[in-house]
């Protein structure tokens, strides 16, 4: 897996960039809860791309509630489409249920062709959890506190800026495109493991203090 790590500045320059094709969000925080945000001008101004998951699923953006799909006795028919979207800082366990998304809708026998193209023009730039809530119990279930597929690209948080790995072709397209904006990893790929153990460590002992079944 290639590795590249940018910085918080460079970051937001890169969803300046990405807005330009797609809807870009990410998780804000208020009153301690996160949800996602569409980025404007602002840019990643109050994001919160480490931490937990958002209260809001992943799934709402590629399977809403209400979506328009034809329209009837109309002469005036639009080509206009909306961008696709490009969700920044979706945690592991949000994207094991986009898995369970994809075998029901995108089957042979029951294709959702609205659901596929939503997940084939859409971008997801993971994240790594920092940290983990009291009701948080991923590793009973085998999923870990950071993705390791089923991402373009995904972020593990530092003071200066990220490690970004890349999990796919358009992943590696994104970084080509803007390659100005990444630099080499080595000085924080030990950390990085470091980072992640502790978290699976932690999250394990809460686990078994809350006898959560295995």
């Amino acid at each position: 897996m290639e590795t590249y790590f940018i910085n918080r500045p460079n970051l937001d320059r890169l969803a300046g960039s990405l807005s330009k094709t797609y809807r870009v969000y990410a998780p804000i925080k208020e009153d301690g809860k996160r949800f996602y945000k569409k980025i404007n001008d602002d840019g990643l101004a109050g994001a919160v791309i480490g931490e937990i998951r958002a209260v809001q699923s992943i799934k709402s953006f590629f399977f809403p509630v209400r979506e328009k799909i034809a329209e009837y006795f109309s002469e005036n028919i639009s080509d206009k489409r909306l961008k696709p979207v490009a969700i920044i800082g979706a945690k592991s366990c949000d994207l094991a249920s986009l898995k369970v998304m994809d075998y029901v809708f995108k089957q042979d026998s029951f294709q959702d062709p609205s659901y596929i193209a939503s997940r084939e023009e859409g971008l997801i730039i993971s994240s790594d959890c920092t940290c983990f809530a009291d009701s948080c119990f991923c590793m009973a279930l085998g999923i870990l506190p950071y993705p390791t597929e089923a991402f373009d690209l995904n972020l593990s948080e530092f003071e200066s800026g990220y490690i970004v790995e890349v999990g796919s072709e358009k992943g590696e397209r994104i970084v080509k495109e803007h390659f100005k904006f990444f630099q080499n990893p080595d000085l924080y790929l030990d950390r990085q493991e470091e980072n992640r153990n502790k978290l699976k460590l932690e999250i394990d002992e809460h686990v078994r203090n809350k006898k959560i079944p295995q």
